[in-house]
């Protein structure tokens, strides 16, 4: 069991008879174990036959899972016992909680006369098209349609929706919000996304600001590959010939990168090939380039920010090999190396099976994982107990890899169940 209080979780072995699928909400196990102290069970002297195995973190006691309230673990497959009562693989799990509640529409507010900002309870994506052809708005006296010309979620907050539209009045309107999921897959309802608001018919006044940079003032020991970005606090005007960031080294020498607008509310500037080893930058805002979308100048507030970049030379890598057991298997593998206090974290992916490696890793302890994404959404899936999807297959490395500077660590196979 892969969870930090995995001691005293209990197991749950169901017998599969032909058409039958078992609700661990509402049916008890045909078995029940325990997780030991070293996050491990065994379930002995079980009839031959199919089984499907859950864990459970059963804190009403009543040996049956409660949606939403408790945690659940499932496996990435039933089990066949035959009749010489063996099985000989080894069943994980990563506990979750299920989400039981759809996503809903809280609040729209017109910003301005052509802007609106929609707020759920929740983080939402499109199930399908742009986010434009999700939200609608209508005047609530006519129903005559406003068009909405752009929308995007803001990159700090999945539940926030900036929108451009045409000209409002002050007036009432409605707004509609269709096709959305939250990260559980769960649909957003037609009772539930949609909701009155009054329209405004002042024009944008307001200066855009800049919220967020990703790089602090006078952080040292930067990674040698991070990104600066940039996020703004409304839609942007993307088409400057000017880049809204310039960076220097300590010879004032322009650094090298890639600048793009991966959004009107986000700009990303990535150091080509890397930035220097043990070097001082600059980083400057060209305030007197960015305008929101409705021309406002950005109210400058941040001038200049300072970094240091990290000793090259501290820096070793993590390699080996991946295998998946299923030859049939698709989806990309997602690779994952994280220092044991929990404040480094490294990612990778690879299409198939074959070598891996982490280069430029810091010293320390590091733990190794990795899943195939079978559905291609590009985040791990813990599966539903009921109606019974099983979890992405998954592996993690069974000891703690120590990485020493300069010492390249290999041989670090894992292999998919």
């Amino acid at each position: 069991i892969f969870d930090e209080k995995a001691a005293g979780l209990l197991v749950m072995a169901y017998i599969l008879t032909e058409g039958q699928e078992p609700n661990p909400a509402k049916t008890a196990a045909d078995y029940y174990t325990q997780v030991g102290e070293a996050k491990t069970f065994s379930l002995s002297y079980l009839a031959p036959g199919r089984y499907r195995v859950f864990a459970l973190q059963d804190r009403d006691g009543d040996r049956l899972y409660t949606r939403g309230d408790e945690l659940i673990g499932i496996a990435t497959n039933d089990v066949i016992i035959d009749q010489n009562f063996r099985n000989n693989q080894a069943l994980r799990f990563r506990l979750m909680q299920e989400d039981t509640l759809a996503p809903a529409l809280s609040a729209v507010t017109a910003i301005s006369a052509n802007q609106i900002e929609w707020r759920f309870d929740e983080a939402v994506s499109p199930h399908s098209s742009k986010w434009m052809n999700r939200l609608k708005i209508f005047e609530k006296e006519t129903q005559q349609p406003l068009p909405v010309f752009a929308a995007y979620p803001h990159p700090l907050n999945g539940a926030q929706i900036l929108a451009l539209t045409a000209p409002m009045q002050a007036m009432p309107y409605f707004a509609t919000a269709d096709s959305l999921l939250d990260d559980a897959g769960l649909m957003i309802d037609s009772a539930r996304g949609a909701i009155d608001f009054e329209g405004a018919a002042q024009p944008d006044t307001i200066r855009p600001r800049l919220v967020k940079i990703s790089i602090a003032d006078s952080t040292r020991d930067l990674s040698l590959d991070a990104p600066i970005v940039l996020f703004f606090s409304e839609m942007m005007k993307t088409d400057s010939a000017f880049s809204p960031v310039v960076v220097q080294d300590t010879s004032r020498a322009r650094a090298a990168g890639a600048a793009e607008w991966v959004n009107p509310l986000q700009f990303r500037f990535l150091p080509q090939p890397n930035w220097k080893s043990r070097c001082r930058y600059e980083i400057k805002i060209n305030a007197d380039s960015l305008f929101d979308w409705n021309g406002n100048a950005l109210f400058d507030t941040t001038r200049q920010i300072t970094f240091w970049t990290l000793n090259a030379d501290t820096l070793a890598s993590i390699s080996g090999a991946i295998a998946d057991a299923d030859s049939t298997a698709s989806g990309l593998i997602h690779l994952k190396a994280r220092q044991f206090d929990g404040k480094i974290e490294y990612s990778t992916t690879a299409s198939a099976p074959g070598g891996y490696s982490f280069p430029g890793v810091l010293p320390g302890l590091y733990e190794i994982s990795g899943f195939r994404d079978a559905n291609h959404n590009g985040r791990f899936d813990a599966g539903m107990p009921f109606p019974f999807a099983p979890a992405e297959r998954y592996h993690v490395w069974p000891d703690t890899i120590k990485v020493r500077s300069r010492w390249p660590n290999e041989g670090n196979d894992l292999v998919l169940p």
